[in-house]
């Protein structure tokens, strides 16, 4: 017979503070799942073993909570602070379902009393742990989806930067001509006249100067040759033949050709120098204008980089990125497929705590156990409550105590943990 069943451990006191054959790994999973210690020592191997599952897979599910939290906060504080909101988010689902399965003391398989049913209120906190299931995993997920689409997120958003910052761009562009234009577009126009008056000028001066110089040395070589002509030096025949009369042709032309460059220089040149004279002062003038604008353009720019959207990566942006890529014609049925999968898998992963807690329990003797040592400690409190009443009834004032309820908040004993109560009955009394 298994030593755990024998009558001499029944009667062993179950409210004694030195639990027996406890590894600190068992010890451990009592404190995670809120488990007396003391009693499960009394309580067969399987409880023991079933504690310790119980502490795992809490721990799984506070686990992969706090990783996909920290998988998301990752993405825009430091990695100490993306730990810390891990922590926070993985104690606070660990607390919750801690508190959820501490709280069902229900007797289950061949321990479950004949004809019991599952009261409203345990219905109602399932209810309400699916509930904060839904609302929390669907914050996981929609983390856990910004995570896995960083990329494409990212991508999104320098996309959506870039063109919305190119649109203010040459918006304040457009608004800065129009100022420059209303306080000084006349000046400008008239730089930009005089300025192409002025090349125009040059232009023809040049190619006056060019003429002038070409006109020059033709007119001289065929001075040259005129005089060989007509003097009949070596290899020439004196007097005004034709081939005088041809290079006094060409000369006179080249005189001609002189005469106008030079003409068209002496016109031009003061005319450059008066379109040079009004440039320079329409120029300063315009810079004037300018430096007087300064403040109003300086003005102006500052408000631009005002509007201008940062190159930043926060959860605001990250979550309207992650918006316009389900809603991309290509990616988009794909993307939200994906994050509806990963919330349900969050789901799962969040309410298989409570689910095994409240179905697939097995008939836990530390259960019966518990359930009578807490019973009997709560008899011997009411009966010493009564004891203590009865003995103040003589005294002066009786009369305002006899009117004192009993404190009965006790039911009556179940079959199953009767025998239990009755080995507890036979123990010595708390100290």
């Amino acid at each position: 017979m298994n030593p755990e069943f024998s009558n001499s451990n029944l009667r062993k006191d179950a409210m004694n503070n030195t639990p027996e054959n406890l590894s600190p790994i068992v010890r451990l999973a009592c404190v995670l799942v809120r488990c007396n210690p003391d009693l499960l020592a009394l309580a067969p191997r399987q409880d023991r073993y079933a504690i310790v599952s119980e502490a795992l897979l809490l721990s799984v599910v506070a686990g992969v909570t706090g990783l996909a939290w920290t998988a998301f906060w990752a993405q825009f504080v430091t990695l100490p602070a993306a730990l810390a909101f891990g922590a926070l988010a993985c104690v606070f689902m660990f607390l919750i379902d801690q508190a959820i399965g501490a709280a069902d003391w229900r007797l289950t398989g061949v321990l479950r009393q004949p004809g019991a049913r599952r009261r409203w209120w345990e219905h109602g906190r399932l209810a309400m742990r699916l509930a904060m299931t839904v609302i929390l995993s669907t914050a996981t997920s929609t983390g856990a989806s910004m995570a896995m689409f960083h990329d494409a997120i990212r991508t999104q958003l320098e996309q959506d930067v870039r063109g919305k910052n190119r649109q203010i761009e040459e918006q304040y562009a457009e608004r800065l001509r129009e100022q420059r234009t209303l306080r000084f577009g006349t000046l400008e126009a008239e730089v930009q006249r005089l300025t192409t008056s002025a090349g125009e000028m040059t232009r023809v001066l040049d190619s006056a100067r060019q003429l002038r110089a070409t006109a020059s040395q033709r007119a001289e070589a065929y001075q040259i040759e005129t005089d060989r002509e007509l003097k009949g030096a070596p290899g020439y025949k004196a007097g005004a033949g034709s081939k005088y009369r041809e290079a006094l042709t060409r000369k006179v032309a080249a005189d001609s050709d002189l005469a106008k460059a030079d003409s068209d220089i002496s016109v031009y040149e003061a005319r450059l120098t008066d379109a040079q004279k009004k440039l320079d002062k329409a120029s300063a003038d315009v810079r004037a204008a300018e430096a007087a604008f300064a403040g109003e353009a300086a003005q102006i720019d500052e408000e631009r980089k005002s509007h201008l959207i940062p190159d930043r990566n926060d959860a605001l942006m990250s979550y309207l990125a992650l918006e316009e890529v389900y809603a991309d014609p290509r990616f988009g049925t794909a993307a939200r497929h994906f994050s509806w999968l990963m919330m349900a898998v969050l789901m799962t992963f969040e309410l298989s705590y409570v689910v095994v807690r409240a179905w697939f329990t097995h008939a836990s003797v530390y259960m019966a156990i518990l359930i009578g040592d807490t019973k009997k400690r709560a008899d011997r409190v009411a009966a010493d409550y009564e004891s203590s009443r009865d003995a103040l009834r003589p005294m002066p004032g009786a009369a305002a105590l006899r009117g004192r309820a009993p404190l009965r908040f006790l039911p009556a004993p179940s079959p199953v943990v009767r025998e239990a109560r009755e080995i507890g009955a036979r123990n010595l009394p708390l100290s």
